[in-house]
Formats: structure tokens, C-alpha cells, sequence
């Protein structure tokens, strides 16, 4: 019996692409502030929500890594090799972030100064800790999420068997999608709870699974739904039908993001501890509408038998491919380079031009980031897959290009 895995070595035409568009607004919004182009710039406002593609990255796991536990269970299987599942995530996410760090404290001026700072920043838990979110690598709290939700997804996928199996009058592609909005409304009844409560530890609690769990679950949703279009033809027929155009679904995913910059939905720069105020609710509503952004971004290729021209063109030309293959490098390594770039410039912080700062840092964390995904990355995979079966998705459009583990970057 195979075990669980990801869409691994198979070819969702246009996901590369994503990752890669996902990884550089990233770069733009943190290379924003650090250079002050965030606050003094008219496209200030634009940069500020380019954090965005951390909810694409949020909705990429639940979407890539949900549907090799939805399929077993629309196919009565059991949810096994759940050991080489978390080998497989362990060995995808430490050893590049490991190298990083080391990098970054040798030579990039981090700092870790006691023993417990060690294993917090080692070990990806410094998120439950609100003195010390912010440092080490500061933009690797969203991996203390994404490795919350490859702990509990088999668990999730365990529940939601049983249930099904329960549920005898209901689809069981109908009763995962229900189990899908469940996690979604549980996740915004938590965030909810913090506005509500305001408990002291409130703010960093938003950056805990449960107050993240909404974008995942809409990623399962959408494996969901093409899990159902493999199995129900007329379904795939009204699907392919609804998704025929992505040039509509992206001209939607523009319209959400004008709005988060037009209300300007910003996020608060507050110390963590500071209570909550029914004022920071802009917060709330941009947790929302950048849960809708992904989802409009991601369907219409998630969804998609056969990819268009358009999507070929530009998310699934070889350079995004590329950029998307080395993206988690690209987030592991930009955001120490910023400083460096401005200092080598003669600017401090809050200061240089963006475009200067931006291009040289894209292009330094994108060489970086291919060296760590060739010597580090790639064997750590090789290792993982040793002795293991594969369960993979069938190609897209023959294709018959390798793709490397779906879930290669976040913020």
C-alpha cells in the first residue's frame, strides 16, 4: 500500500509560477519597509499588501498537500505512511532553514545569545513565544505555521474518514467539502474570540494554526473539488466550463486586491502584547479578503484539466517554473540581504531607492537560493524518497516534467 504523499513529481500546470509570483511580492513588500518606500511612496500602500502571498502559500500546502489524504478517502483507503509523510515535511523545511540561519548568525549580524533562544529558533516554535517572534529569521513565523498544519492534517484526514464513513446519506466529496467550511468558520470563530476576549497573548494567537486554519482549509476545499472532478464527469464538464477563461478569475483576483489597498486594510505595527481595540478590525477583514484573493488566484489552475495558453505563456514559461522551483530559498534568504544591500550602497535603514534595493536582492537571494535548493534541498528530498512508493497525480497535458515538492515557499 503506497503511502501518503504529495503531488510529488507530478505537474499542475502554472503552480511553479504561483510560488515564484507568490516568493518576489514578498521580497517586494519586505524590501518596502525596510527602505522606507512603504511609508513615503503613492504605491506605499500597494507594497504594504504584497504580505498577500503568504495567503497564497497558505492556500498552495492545503490545496498540494490535502489531496493525497481527500483521494484515499473518496477511494476507502486507509490513511497510512503517515510516518514518511512528516519525515518527508521535516526534511523539506529544517536542513535549507537550518543552513540559513547558521549563515545568518556567522555572518549577517542575527543574533541568538542563550541556549533557549537556540532551541526556539532551531526549532521553529518562536511564534508561542511573543518576545522572541520577531527574531532570528523574522519572516519564518509563517513556517511555524505550516509545520503546525503538517502535524495536525493527518489527524484531520483520520476525523474526516470517519466521518464520512459515518455519514452514509451525504457524498463524501459533499461532506469533506462541509468539514472544509467547518475548519474555515472554526478559524475565524477563533480570530473572533481574540477581538472578543482581548487575552494578552491575543496578536501572536492570529499567527497560530487555528488563526491561520482558514486559508488552509480553502486550500482542501479546492482539492476537494478536483478530487470530485476526477470521479464525476459531468461535475468535471460544468467545472472546466466555469474555469475556461482564467483571464476572468484573475481580472477578479485584481478587483480584491484594489480593495485591500483602497480600504486600506493595513495590519497594525503594535508591540504583540498590546491588547486588541474593536478598531483593529481592518485586520479581520484583511485576513478575508486575502483568503478570496488566493483562492480566485489558485482555482482556475487547480481546477483546470488542461492548462490554456495564457497560463502557459506566463505562469508556466520556464523562467517562473525556475523561479518557482527555487522559491523557498528565495524566502529563506531575502530578507537578511536587504540590509547588506543597503549598507554596500550607503543607505541605512528606511532608506534607498526600492527598485535598486529590490533588484539586487532578487538577484542575490535567487542565486543563493539555487545553490541551497542543488547541495541542500534536492538531496534532503532524494533522502526522504529513499525505500518509498509514490503516489502521484496523473501529468497534465502529457507533460512529463519533474516538479519538485509542491510546497516549496513561504513568507
Amino acid at each position: 500500500m503506497g503511502s501518503i504523499r504529495s503531488f510529488t513529481r507530478a505537474h499542475i500546470h502554472g503552480i511553479d509560477g504561483l510560488r515564484a509570483l507568490a516568493a518576489f511580492a514578498v521580497v517586494a513588500h519586505h524590501v518596502g519597509f525596510d527602505t522606507g518606500t512603504t511609508s513615503r511612496s503613492r504605491f506605499g500602500i500597494i507594497l504594504e499588501q504584497l504580505d498577500i502571498g503568504v495567503a497564497v502559500f497558505f492556500v498552495l500546502s492545503g490545496f498540494l498537500l490535502g489531496a493525497p489524504f481527500i483521494k484515499r478517502i473518496l477511494d476507502d483507503r486507509p490513511i497510512d505512511g503517515i510516518g514518511r509523510f512528516w519525515l518527508r515535511r521535516v526534511l523539506r523545511i529544517y536542513p535549507a532553514y537550518w543552513l540559513v540561519l547558521t549563515c545568518m548568525v556567522l555572518f549577517l549580524g542575527t543574533s541568538i545569545t542563550s541556549l533557549y533562544q537556540f532551541v526556539v529558533y532551531y526549532g521553529l516554535v518562536q511564534i508561542y513565544d511573543a518576545d522572541l517572534l520577531f527574531g532570528g529569521m523574522v519572516q519564518a513565523w509563517t513556517l511555524c505555521t505550516e509545520l503546525a498544519f503538517y502535524a495536525v492534517l493527518p489527524f484531520i484526514a483520520i476525523s474526516a474518514k470517519f466521518l464520512v464513513g459515518r455519514l452514509k446519506r451525504i457524498r463524501p466529496d459533499t461532506a469533506l467539502l462541509a468539514g472544509c467550511i467547518f475548519l474555515y468558520l472554526a478559524s475565524t470563530a477563533w480570530r473572533l474570540a481574540m477581538y472578543g476576549f482581548h487575552p494578552s497573548f491575543g496578536r501572536v494567537a492570529l499567527l497560530w494554526l487555528p488563526g491561520q486554519l482558514d486559508l488552509f482549509s480553502l486550500g482542501l476545499g479546492l482539492a476537494v473539488l478536483r478530487a470530485r472532478t476526477e470521479r464525476d464527469e459531468r461535475f468535471n464538464q460544468r467545472i472546466q466550463a466555469f474555469v475556461r477563461t482564467p483571464a476572468l478569475w484573475w481580472i477578479a483576483t485584481a478587483c480584491v486586491f484594489a480593495f485591500t489597498c483602497a480600504a486600506g486594510l493595513r495590519r497594525p505595527i503594535v508591540p504583540v502584547g498590546t491588547p486588541f481595540s474593536f478598531g483593529d478590525s481592518t485586520e479581520f477583514t484583511r485576513q478575508i479578503a486575502f483568503g478570496l484573493f488566493a483562492v480566485l488566484l489558485i482555482a482556475p489552475i487547480a481546477l483546470r484539466r488542461l492548462p490554456d495558453r495564457l497560463t502557459s505563456v506566463t505562469l508556466g514559461s520556464r523562467p517562473m517554473v525556475m523561479l518557482g522551483v527555487v522559491s523557498y530559498g528565495v524566502y529563506l534568504w531575502h530578507k537578511s540581504l536587504i540590509p547588506k544591500v543597503q549598507e554596500w550602497f550607503g543607505w541605512g535603514f528606511f532608506e534607498g531607492n526600492f527598485f535598486v534595493v529590490f533588484f539586487a536582492v532578487a538577484t542575490l537571494s535567487t542565486a543563493l537560493a539555487w545553490l541551497t535548493h542543488r547541495w541542500i534541498e534536492s538531496p534532503m528530498l532524494r533522502l526522504a524518497d529513499t525505500g518509498g512508493t509514490r503516489s502521484a497525480v496523473p501529468e497534465q497535458n502529457g507533460a512529463n516534467r519533474p516538479s519538485v515538492d509542491p510546497d516549496t515557499s513561504k513568507d
